[in-house]
C-alpha cells in the first residue's frame, strides 16, 4: 500500500551536555518548517558521553514537564512566539530512536501556532530552547537550536496565539513543582543579587581538576539550600571537553563541592550555578 501524507515530522535528538545546536535527526540539520503548517516534534533526550562515544538514552521518569519555546532571538526580551509544555513521556531505547519508531515525547504544533508573520521576508530564524523541570525541582536547559520558518506564500499569515502575560518563568515553575521556593526568593532571584537565601555564581575550575569547591559570597541562612541549576561552561577554548557536574559533594551554608564527569584540560572552565534556600 502506498504511503499516506501526514503532518511534518521533526525528530529532535536533544543531547544534554553536547556543544552545538540541536538538530533534526532525520536531516542532520537545524529544524525547518513552512509557515502555517502542522508539525510534529518527536523529542528524544540523550546524555553526551566522553571521548565522542554515542550518546546515552536518558531515563525520563523524574522529568515532570518539557517546554519548547521559540523567540525572535537569543537575547529577545519579548514573550515567545511559540511555547508548548507537555507532561506526558514514554520510555525509549536507542534502537527505537534510530528506527524512527519511538521517542520520549511528541509535541504537536498546529497550523495556527506556526502561522507566524515573517514581516514580508522569505524566512525567519527563531531561537529555540528545550527545557525540563524534574521531580526534584531542578529547572534544566537541555539544549538550544535555531528554527527556520519559511514562507510558502500559501494563505495569509495570521496573528499567532498569544501567551498568557502571567506565564511562569522557569524559576517560578520550579517553585510550583517542587514547592521549595518562596515568592520572595524568586523575586530576589530575578534581581540577581546574592542574598542569604539566593545566589548565582560562576566559579573557576582548575586545570586537570575533577571537582570544584564553591564558596558563597553571602553565607546562607541554613545548609538546606537547593540547586536550581548548574552546568560547566568554557567560552574560550576552540574545542572544549564535554564536561558537566554529576555529583553534589559537601554541602554547607557557606558553599558546596561539585564533582565532574572528568578532568578539565585547561583553566578556562567555569561552573555556573544557582542556589536558593528551602523555605
Amino acid at each position: 500500500m502506498p504511503p499516506q501524507l501526514t503532518r511534518a515530522r521533526l525528530r529532535m535528538q536533544v543531547i544534554y551536555g553536547k556543544d552545538g545546536k540541536v538538530t533534526n535527526h532525520l536531516t542532520g540539520t537545524t529544524p525547518e518548517i513552512w509557515r502555517g503548517n502542522d508539525v510534529q516534534l518527536e523529542v528524544g533526550v540523550f546524555l553526551a558521553r566522553p571521548n565522542n562515544a554515542p550518546p546515552e538514552v536518558v531515563d525520563v521518569t523524574n522529568i515532570t514537564s518539557l517546554t519548547i519555546e521559540a523567540k525572535a532571538s537569543q537575547t529577545s526580551g519579548a514573550a515567545p512566539v511559540i511555547s508548548k509544555t507537555i507532561d506526558s513521556f514514554a520510555a525509549l531505547t536507542s534502537e527505537a530512536w534510530e528506527a524512527g519508531t519511538g521517542q520520549h515525547a511528541v509535541v504537536p504544533l498546529t497550523a495556527a501556532e506556526t502561522n507566524l508573520s515573517l514581516g514580508g521576508q522569505a524566512s525567519a530564524e527563531l531561537w529555540m530552547t528545550f527545557s525540563v523541570v524534574t521531580s526534584e525541582g531542578y529547572a534544566i536547559t537541555l539544549g538550544v537550536s535555531t528554527l527556520s520558518v519559511k514562507e510558502d506564500n500559501a494563505g495569509v499569515a495570521g496573528t499567532p496565539p498569544t501567551n498568557d502575560p502571567t506565564y511562569l518563568t522557569a524559576a517560578e515553575t520550579t517553585a510550583l513543582v517542587a514547592d521549595k521556593v518562596s515568592t520572595a526568593q524568586l523575586l530576589a532571584a530575578l534581581g540577581g543579587a546574592a542574598t542569604e537565601s539566593y545566589e548565582y555564581g560562576e566559579t573557576a575550575i582548575a586545570n586537570g581538576a575533577e571537582s570544584v569547591a564553591v564558596e558563597f559570597a553571602v553565607p546562607k541562612i541554613s545548609a538546606a539550600w537547593h540547586l536550581l541549576s548548574w552546568y560547566v561552561r568554557n567560552a574560550s577554548d576552540p574545542d572544549p571537553l564535554r564536561l558537566w557536574p554529576v555529583t553534589l559533594g559537601a554541602q554547607t551554608d557557606e558553599g558546596f563541592t561539585a564533582l565532574l564527569n572528568g578532568p578539565t584540560d585547561s583553566a578556562n572552565y567555569m561552573l555556573v550555578w544557582h542556589v536558593v534556600v528551602n523555605p
